[in-house]
Order: C-alpha cells, then sequence, then structure tokens
C-alpha cells in the first residue's frame, strides 16, 4: 500500500490543452479497478485507452484504484507518462516502469561527423510540440528537461521524454519515406 499518499495527479487539463490529457489516480483497499474517462474521442479510443490504463496498473501491481482521466486528444505515449507519473508519486521507492515498445522508425543510428546547423529546443513537457517536430526539418531535436520546464513540472516531464523517445519519429516526412524505402 501507499506510504502517506494514496491519490496523486499528474498532466495537464483546461480548455486550451491540446495533445495532452490530466490523470488522477486513487489507491482503494477494495472495489477493483474503476475507469472514469472523458475524452471527445471515447466512442473510437475509449476501449483502447481503458486497456492501456489497466496494463499500467497491472504493472505496478495496482488491483483497486479509482483512476479518472481528461483527455484532450493525448497519444498513447503521453497518457502511459502521465499515469505512470501519477502512480510514482503515490509510490516513489518503486522500481517498476511501464516501457511502451520501440517504434521501429525510431531506430536509427545518426552520424558523428553530421553537420547540425540547426537544432529545435521542445520543452519536455509539452507533448503537442513532439509529433510534428520533424516537419521544420531541424538537424537535430532537443527534448528540454531543464530550463524550459518548470521544477514542479520536472517530474512528469521525464516520463513524456522516455516515451516520446521510444514511440514518436522525428524526422521529417520525407527522410522517414527515405528510410524505409532504402
Amino acid at each position: 500500500m501507499a506510504g502517506n499518499k494514496s491519490k496523486s495527479s499528474a498532466g495537464n487539463r483546461g480548455d486550451k490543452i491540446r495533445s495532452d490529457c490530466y490523470v488522477s489516480i486513487e489507491i482503494k483497499n477494495s472495489g477493483g479497478i474503476q475507469i472514469d474517462l472523458k475524452s471527445k474521442v471515447e466512442s473510437m479510443y475509449g476501449k483502447s485507452i481503458r486497456l492501456l490504463i489497466k496494463d499500467i496498473l497491472k504493472t505496478f501491481n495496482i488491483r483497486n484504484a479509482s483512476v479518472l482521466i481528461e483527455d484532450y486528444g493525448a497519444l498513447p505515449f503521453t497518457i502511459a507518462a502521465r499515469v505512470e507519473s501519477a502512480i510514482k508519486n503515490i509510490f516513489p521507492e518503486t522500481e517498476n516502469e511501464f516501457l511502451l515498445p520501440f517504434n521501429n522508425k525510431s531506430l536509427y543510428k545518426t552520424t558523428i561527423d553530421r553537420l547540425r546547423r540547426s537544432r529545435l529546443y521542445l520543452p519536455g513537457n509539452e507533448p503537442k510540440y513532439f509529433i510534428n517536430a520533424g516537419l521544420h526539418k531541424p538537424d537535430g531535436v532537443i527534448l528540454d528537461l531543464e530550463d524550459s520546464i518548470a521544477p514542479a513540472s520536472k517530474h512528469d516531464a521525464r516520463f513524456l521524454v522516455r516515451n516520446a523517445l521510444r514511440s514518436v519519429d522525428f524526422s521529417c516526412p520525407d527522410e522517414a519515406k527515405q528510410r524505409r524505402n532504402g
């Protein structure tokens, strides 16, 4: 059972939030897993969101909890990061991790001597910027965990950045097509 805390939240909520979600988790003594999902895309993705949440809770051996998700168009890597962050706020000593599989498009090597004239710095706590970073065709994408992040948001941002690096193809669409076609 949790130490002093049995409830925690992570993420962002509000009218201006895009590609993100708010998660609140309360650990219970009984009652199983209760998921309250509020999402405009629930009819299309509600089942997969619920399955993802259940998989994450199972990874952390949580059998009784009340989970609230307010989804503002978040992709699975964002939802997973927010849920894991909330869980780790309750159980800070846990060494369990919920690792999404690597996207094959993200498994490529870069050369050390490649010229990098432009770098696109993105705040590590803003997933709305991650998906389209390649459209700007930067020579490098840096997901910032330092200066662009408020101290209170750094914990959440670490999970977002880890999941984004496993899930998001940061190359521009033309370069990604060239890599696939060989």
